[in-house]
C-alpha cells in the first residue's frame, strides 16, 4: 500500500497546515469517489459501531441479571466513557507512518475489541460477587476502549472524508440498536456477546487485509467464523450461560435464595430474552410448597399450587388480597401485573365473572401456561383473558370499565427497592391514577398491594394528590381510602408495615360503610391500618383530619414520598436529593472531564486556535452533552408511549442515529468555505427541532393510545428522525474544519472530550 491516503491526500504531521487559512480558502470540491477499498473501510467502521451499540444494549441485560439493580445509565456511561478514553489514549500513541500502517493498527484495535468482548463474557460468568458494580464496570470497559481507539483513528486518519466515516459510524450504531433486540430475543445475552465478537473480528480481518497483512487477516477471519458459528449453533450451551446459583449477593433475592442451604430452592426453568431474564424456582414440598417467578433475579411473583382442593383454596383465601372480593361489585376485574397468577386465582375464588390480566413479561405468561398442572390451569378458564403488554398503556387504549382494578407491586424485597430507584414506572403516577379512576364503574375500586411503609405512603400521597386535583381537601379525600394488612405488628411499630393493601374508591365511604369495612376486615383476619373515622394510622392521622397539608406532610416525612408524575416517574426513588451511587459516579466522571478538557485545551493552544473566539474543546463538549441530554428524555418519553423499555431504547437510538448518519453523509456537500456557517445553522436547527419535539410528542404520540404498537413505533421514529438529522451535521463539519486548518492531530482529543462530556450528561 502506498502512503497515499484512501480518502484523499495523506494526513500531514501534527501542527503543519496543508491547506490555506480560512481567509484564503481554496474553492470547495466534492469528496473523492468511494472505491472498493474505501467501501471496505466503511464496512469495517460500520461493523465496529454496530457491535458497540449492540453490546451496550446487551450490557443492560447482563447488568440486570448479575447486579442488584437496573444500571441502564451505567451501561450507557461505560460505553461513552470507554469511547472517550480510547480517543484520549490514541492521542498519546505515536502516529502511524503511512496508510498501510494505519490499516494494520485499525485491525489490531478491532481484534482487541473482539478478544475483550469474549473476556468480558467470561468475567461475567466467573466472578462470584454480584453486589459490586465496579468490577463488572471495569470488565465491561475494554471493548469500548478498543472501539474508541478504532473510531478515533478512522476519524483522524481520514478526516477529509469525516462525513462518510461518521455516516458509517452512525448507521452502524443505528443498526446495532435495532439488531440487538432481535439477537437478544433469538440467542440471549451470552450468545449475543459471542456473536458480536465474531462480527468485530471480521472487521479486524478486513482492516488487516487492507494493510497488507494477509496472515493476520486469515486468523481474524477464521476466529470470526468460529465465534459466529458457535453463537448461532449453540446459543444455549452450558459453557456460555451465566449460572446465577454460583454468585453471591445480599440484595438479589434469587441469588440469596439459591445460596441458602436451609431452603430447598431449585431452579426449574430459565428464559433470557430481549426484555428480561425469567427464572422459575421451586420452593419445597408439602402444604407450603409454591413456585416463584423471578424477573432479573428480583421482582418475585408467586405461582400458587392449586389442585382445586378445599385446603388449597383456604390457603389462598387467607391472603389480604382477597379482601376486595368480600364486599362490593366484582363482576369485571382488571389485574395489572399478575406475575405468577396468584391475583388471578384470588379473583376466580372471589367470584369475578370477567378477569383481564395484563402482564408485561411474556416469559412469565408462558411459565404460568407451561405449568398449568401445577397452578390448576389459571389462564385456561373461559372468563380469564391474558394480555401481554404494559398495563398503563393498555388502560389508556381500552374503552372498557371495571368494578375492580388491582395493582400488586412488582418489587417484593426491601433491598431491591433501592436498586429500582431510577427505573421509570408509569403505572404508579398521578396521571396513571387518574386513568384508572376514569376506567372504573360507579362504586368501583382501585386496589394496590404495597410492600412496606414507604411504598404505602407514596401510594397514599399519590392518591390524595389525584383527589386534590378534583378540588378535594386531604381530609375529604382521605374518606375514599382504606388500608389493611395481615401482620398486627404494624400497630405497635410503623416500620413493621408489610404487604399492606390500599383501596381507593371513586366515592367517599360514609360512616356506616367505614364501620362495615372495619368489621369485614377484622373478621377476615386482617389488621386495619386506616379506616376513615374509625381507625386512623398515626402516620396519616394529622393528614386525614385536615391538621396538616399534603405539602407539609411530604416535606416532613423522613423519606422522599412526593407524588410521582409522568415527568418524574421514579416511584421507588426515596433518596434526598439523589442516590449516593449517582453522586459518586458524577463526581468521579466530572474530575476526569476536567482533566481531559485541560489536556485537550493545552494541545489546542499549541496547535493554534483556528476558530477565532470559539474553542474546539467547548464546541465538541457541547455536542456530546447536547446529544445525551436529548437522547435520555426522548427515551423516557418513548418508554411511556411504547410501553417496553428495551423497545423504546432501540426505537429512539435507531431513529436518532439513522437520522444523524444521513445528516452526516449529506454534510459532505457543504463547501469548505461554509463550514462554520453550516455548523452554526445545523446547531440552531437541532435546538429548534428539540423544542418542537418536546412540545409535539405529547400531542401526537401520547394522545394516540388506540394505535397499535407498530404504528406508535413508526410514529416515534418519524418524530425523532428530523431531530437526529440536524444533530448529525455539526460533528463531521467540525472534523473537516480541523482538517482544513491542519489540526487533525487534535481529533482524538476532541473525540475524548465529546465522549467524557456525554457521560456527565447521561448521569
Amino acid at each position: 500500500m502506498t502512503p497515499v491516503e484512501v480518502f484523499g491526500t495523506e494526513a500531514a504531521p501534527a501542527g503543519l497546515r496543508t491547506e490555506a487559512s480560512p481567509e484564503h480558502a481554496p474553492p470547495s470540491r466534492p469528496e473523492p469517489t468511494v472505491g472498493p477499498r474505501r467501501r471496505a473501510l466503511l464496512v469495517a467502521v460500520f461493523a465496529v459501531s454496530l457491535t458497540v451499540l449492540a453490546f451496550e444494549i446487551t450490557l443492560t441485560r447482563l447488568f440486570a441479571a448479575v447486579l442488584a439493580y437496573h444500571f441502564v445509565f451505567a451501561a450507557v456511561s461505560i460505553g461513552l466513557l470507554g469511547l472517550g478514553l480510547g480517543g484520549l489514549l490514541l492521542a498519546w500513541l505515536p502516529r502511524e507512518e503511512d496508510g498501510a500502517a494505519a490499516f494494520r493498527r485499525l485491525g489490531l484495535f478491532a481484534f482487541g475489541e473482539a478478544v475483550t468482548l469474549v473476556l468480558t463474557l467470561a468475567f461475567f460468568r466467573r466472578y462470584p460477587n454480584a453486589d459490586r458494580l465496579l468490577p463488572f464496570a471495569l470488565a465491561a470497559l475494554p471493548p469500548f476502549l478498543f472501539a474508541g481507539l478504532f473510531l478515533g483513528l478512522a476519524l483522524r486518519r481520514f478526516a477529509a472524508a469525516g462525513s462518510r466515516v461518521y455516516f458509517a459510524d452512525l448507521v452502524g450504531a443505528a443498526t446495532g440498536s435495532l439488531g440487538a433486540v432481535l439477537l437478544l430475543q433469538a440467542l440471549g445475552p451470552p450468545a449475543t456477546v459471542l456473536l458480536l465478537a465474531g462480527v468485530v473480528a471480521l472487521a479486524a480481518a478486513i482492516c488487516a487485509a487492507l494493510g497488507g497483512s494477509r496472515p493476520a487477516a486469515a486468523v481474524a477471519g477464521a476466529l470470526s467464523i468460529a465465534a459466529i458459528a458457535l453463537a448461532v449453533g449453540k446459543p444455549q450451551a452450558p459453557w456460555i450461560q451465566i449460572d446465577l446459583a454460583a454468585k453471591r449477593s445480599t440484595s438479589k433475592h434469587l441469588l440469596t435464595l439459591l445460596a441458602a442451604r436451609d431452603l430447598p430452592a431449585r431452579q426449574v426453568t430459565t428464559t433470557w430474552d430481549a426484555y428480561t431474564r425469567t427464572d422459575v424456582v421451586d420452593l419445597g414440598e408439602g402444604d407450603a410448597a409454591k413456585r416463584v417467578i423471578f424477573t432479573d433475579g428480583g421482582g418475585a411473583a408467586v405461582m400458587p399450587r392449586f389442585r382445586r382442593t378445599i385446603r388449597d383454596a383456604e390457603r389462598v383465601m387467607a391472603d389480604a388480597g382477597m379482601l376486595p372480593y368480600y364486599r362490593g361489585a366484582k363482576d369485571r376485574v382488571l389485574i395489572i401485573g399478575p406475575g405468577g397468577g396468584l391475583d388471578v386465582l384470588q379473583a376466580l375464588l372471589g367470584g369475578a365473572r370477567e378477569i383481564t390480566a395484563v402482564e408485561v413479561n411474556p416469559a412469565a405468561v408462558r411459565a404460568v401456561e407451561r405449568f398449568a398442572d401445577y397452578n390448576g390451569g389459571l389462564y385456561r378458564y373461559r372468563n380469564v383473558r391474558v394480555v401481554v403488554g404494559e398495563g398503563r398503556n393498555y388502560v389508556r387504549r381500552t374503552h372498557e370499565r371495571y368494578d375492580l382494578i388491582s395493582l400488586p407491586l412488582v418489587v417484593t424485597q426491601a433491598a431491591e427497592t433501592v436498586g429500582y430507584s431510577l427505573v421509570e414506572n408509569y403505572v404508579f403516577t398521578v396521571e396513571a391514577f387518574q386513568d384508572y379512576l376514569a376506567h372504573l364503574r360507579p362504586g368501583g375500586r382501585l386496589v394496590i398491594k404495597a410492600h412496606d411503609l414507604k411504598d404505602l405512603t407514596r401510594a397514599f400521597v399519590t392518591a390524595l394528590a389525584v383527589l386534590e386535583r378534583q378540588g378535594k381537601a386531604p381530609a375529604e379525600a382521605a374518606r375514599q381510602l382504606l388500608v389493611f394488612q395481615k401482620d398486627p405488628a404494624a400497630l405497635r411499630d410503623p416500620s413493621r408495615v408489610m404487604y399492606p393493601l390500599l383501596t381507593l374508591r371513586d366515592t367517599p365511604y360514609s360512616e356506616a360503610e367505614a364501620e362495615q369495612a372495619f368489621t369485614l376486615g377484622v373478621s377476615a383476619g386482617l389488621v386495619p391500618l386506616f379506616v376513615p373515622g374509625v381507625h386512623e394510622f398515626p402516620v396519616f392521622r394529622a393528614l386525614a383530619r385536615g391538621e396538616q397539608s399534603l405539602q407539609a406532610f411530604v416535606a416532613t416525612f423522613p423519606a422522599r414520598v412526593n407524588p410521582t408524575t409522568d415527568d418524574s416517574p421514579f416511584f421507588y426513588e426515596y433518596s434526598r436529593p439523589l442516590p449516593a451511587h449517582l453522586l459518586w459516579l458524577l463526581g468521579g466522571v466530572a474530575v476526569l472531564l476536567l482533566l481531559v478538557i485541560g489536556l485537550a485545551g493545552n494541545v489546542g493552544k499549541r496547535g493554534g486556535r483556528p476558530w477565532g473566539r470559539c474553542s474546539p474543546v467547548a464546541y465538541f463538549a457541547a455536542l456530546g452533552g447536547a446529544f445525551m441530554l436529548v437522547e435520555i428524555p426522548a427515551l423516557q418519553r418513548s418508554i411511556f408511549a411504547l410501553g417496553y423499555p428495551t423497545l423504546a431504547f432501540s426505537v429512539v437510538l435507531f431513529a436518532l442515529l439513522t437520522g444523524a448518519g444521513i445528516g452526516s453523509y449529506l454534510s459532505a456537500w457543504v463547501a469548505d468555505a461554509d463550514l462554520k456557517r453550516g455548523m452554526t445553522r445545523a446547531s440552531l436547527l437541532a435546538g429548534a427541532l428539540a423544542a418542537a419535539w418536546l412540545w409535539g410528542t405529547p400531542l401526537l404520540l401520547e394522545r394516540w393510545p388506540e394505535a397499535g404498537l407498530l404504528s406508535r413505533s413508526l410514529l416515534a421514529m418519524g418524530l425523532l428522525f428530523p431531530l437526529g438529522f440536524a444533530m448529525g451535521i455539526p460533528f463531521p463539519l467540525a472534523i473537516r474544519l480541523l482538517k482544513r486548518e491542519g489540526q487533525e492531530a487534535v481529533v482524538p482529543w476532541m473525540w475524548a472530550v465529546n465522549g467524557v462530556v456525554s457521560v456527565v450528561a447521561s448521569v
